[in-house]
């Protein structure tokens, strides 16, 4: 695809596309200047920018968190942080009500399983 088109399905501007494609968040694209295309890779980068952009990143960081091959560290509080995959951020078909269901069955699980949660003894509040 062209220029345009990439704009037309990012909401972005043309001078926005190229300067995301100055400060390395967004791959260069194939073919030259005179023939430059973009494809999907382009698409996701500008999406993913997009949301971290709404999460209140800068671009400085947003360009760090991009480079991050292992996800994106998402602090959730103080000690506890959660990795995603940067890939996710910019699908819009991630229902996170599903994502939210299981990362606390996933928690609660390790917790179980590492002996910090038992079931019989009394919350912090009830034994005060």
């Amino acid at each position: 695809m062209k220029l345009p088109d990439l704009c037309r399905l990012t909401g972005v501007s043309a001078r926005q596309v190229r300067y995301l494609i100055s400060e390395n968040i967004v791959p260069p694209p194939t073919g030259g200047r005179a023939h430059a295309r973009y494809d999907d890779r382009h698409v996701q980068a500008v999406r993913r920018y997009q949301q971290l952009k709404e999460m209140g990143f800068a671009p400085a960081s947003i360009r760090i968190l991009m480079e991050m091959e292992a996800g994106v560290p998402i602090p959730l509080m103080p000690g506890v942080a959660l990795l995603v995959d940067p890939g996710l951020l910019a699908d819009n078909d991630t229902d996170l009500q599903v994502l939210v269901r299981h990362l606390q069955q996933c928690l609660l699980q390790h917790v179980k399983a590492q002996g910090a949660i038992h079931e019989e003894s009394p919350s912090p509040t009830e034994s005060d």
